[in-house]
This record gives C-alpha cells, sequence and structure tokens, in this order.
C-alpha cells in the first residue's frame, strides 16, 4: 500500500454574519491557479473584493461579467426576507459562490463564470421571494447541514461538503470506517460518514489533526438517515 501523504487541505471561511452577494467574501475561493485569463473590457469603477481569488478579479475585470454580477446583486436583494428563511437563503448564496468560484478549474474560466452569471440571475427572476420553495435546489458545494434537510435532492448524488471529519474510534485497533463530518461552525451541522477503508495511518492522521477541508463522496441513506460515502480521503484513494 502507497504512504499515505496528507494533501493541504482548503479552510472554510464563512462570512454568515454579512449580507452575501456576489461581491461578499467568498468562503470557498482560494486565489488564482495558473494564469489570469485574458478579458476584453475592465469594467468601472473598480470595486471592492477585486483581490479575493482568480474569479473574483475576472468578474471586476471584465466589463460583461461585471454588468451581470451587478444585475445578480439586484435580483438578490429583491427576494429579501427575515428569519430562517433568510439565514437559509444567505447560505445557498454562499453556496452558490462556490459552484461559480469552481470555474477557476476549468479551461475556459470566463465563459463558465458567464454561464453560472446567467443561469443565476435567470433562477431567481423565478423567485417570488426568499421563502419561495422554489428556491431550494441541489448544490454541488454545501454544509452539512444543507444535505440532511434536503437528502431527497443528494441521494445518489455527488456532492461536496465542508467541515471537519472525525472517525467515531480512534483507536489504533479499530476496524470501523464510520465517522461524523461536522461543520466548521455549530449552525452548519453535522452528517455522518462512511469510508470505504478507514487503514491505521489514515486514522491516525485524522484523529490527531481533525482537518477541516472540502470532502467529496457520494450522498446515500440507510436507516438512520443520509450519510456521506468517501472512497478517499482529500484525493487519496482508499483501499
Amino acid at each position: 500500500m502507497k504512504r499515505f501523504v496528507p494533501v493541504a487541505v482548503m479552510t472554510l471561511v464563512a462570512a454568515l454574519s454579512a449580507v452575501p452577494t456576489a461581491r461578499s467574501q467568498d468562503p470557498q475561493d482560494g486565489g488564482a491557479r495558473g494564469a489570469t485569463p485574458a478579458v476584453p473590457d475592465r469594467a468601472s469603477p473598480r470595486r471592492s473584493g477585486c483581490e479575493e481569488g482568480l474569479v473574483e478579479a475576472l468578474v471586476c475585470a471584465d466589463a460583461e461579467l461585471g454588468r451581470l454580477d451587478s444585475e445578480l446583486n439586484t435580483e438578490w436583494k429583491r427576494l429579501r426576507c427575515s428569519g430562517a428563511a433568510q439565514a437559509e437563503f444567505r447560505a445557498e448564496e454562499l453556496f452558490w459562490l462556490g459552484d461559480r468560484n469552481n470555474c477557476q478549474n476549468v479551461p475556459a474560466v470566463r465563459d463558465c463564470v458567464l454561464g453560472k452569471l446567467r443561469e443565476r440571475i435567470a433562477f431567481l427572476k423565478g423567485l417570488k421571494s426568499c421563502a419561495d420553495e422554489r428556491r431550494v435546489i441541489r448544490y454541488d458545494f454545501t454544509d452539512p447541514w444543507y444535505v440532511t434537510a434536503h437528502a431527497d435532492l443528494y441521494l445518489g448524488a455527488k456532492v461536496t461538503i465542508f467541515g471537519s471529519l472525525l472517525p467515531s474510534s480512534c483507536r489504533a485497533s479499530s476496524t470501523t470506517a464510520r465517522g461524523v463530518l461536522a461543520g466548521t461552525r455549530a449552525r452548519n451541522g453535522r452528517i455522518r460518514v462512511q469510508l470505504k477503508s478507514l487503514p491505521p495511518e489514515q486514522r491516525a492522521f485524522l484523529c490527531e489533526k481533525r482537518p477541516s477541508a472540502a470532502w467529496s463522496g457520494e450522498v446515500r441513506q440507510d436507516s438512520n438517515g443520509p450519510y456521506l460515502y468517501l472512497a478517499d480521503l482529500l484525493g487519496f484513494p482508499l483501499p
């Protein structure tokens, strides 16, 4: 078996205390990866948040993307409400930002961002308020509580959930491959995890480091409810 080498993990920075818009601090934008793509025009004036990562910089520098970004903000503000619905709506906007920022990992970054903005604007235009039940959709990047609350949307789907993974047992002799993925904040909830396997070295790493990261797996369900099935740990395939 290959020796397990922990991969650098990304920490979730969710600024839920501020109203998230397309210009909000992005909890999943790790900055530029590769050369910044060429853009045709510069959006004017330059706005705050432009240094938060490759995608934010692109939106600030490109006139068409900047215009769509402003339109998105207008639609988001139109749908404002209060209470629990507002809190969930704010969280969902952060989930969407994670999906948008993932465009930095595809070859045609600008085309990807352009498509995400147009798609999101059309989606928000179709809602009457932030409490509209049609608002609830599946996001590829999310928190434990959202998957648990909307398990019917996620069963059988691949998803990336942010949180800290802890095995159910840290004993070196343990053979259980179960655990719990807890959100980086208490309000982000928890979801059970079933790993394909958990060799001693990987178990020791998780128990010692309790890494906060983006965990990608498949959502499954048993008699106790939904859980995340992991076939790898941060890109390292499990035997």
